[in-house]
């Protein structure tokens, strides 16, 4: 064939896997992305509970300094 001995076949065949790759690829991250929120959610509410803690505790110890007289 004539498109053969041109190379328009091979790159037509290349095209094509990166586009089929490409697509995987997106689906992955958005799954991963998608199916991983709640799980971000979560970890950060506890870390924000962890930080308001930790300042809590903070401003308790800067109102009651201890007295070494």
């Amino acid at each position: 064939m004539a498109l053969d001995q041109l190379g328009v076949a091979a790159t037509i065949v290349n095209s094509a896997f990166i586009i089929v790759l490409s697509g995987f690829a997106l689906a992955f991250g958005l799954s991963f992305g998608l199916g991983g929120k709640d799980f971000a959610s979560r970890y950060l509410s506890t870390f924000e509970r962890k930080m308001q803690n930790t300042e809590i505790e903070k401003n308790r110890k800067n109102q009651n300094p201890p007295n070494d007289m």
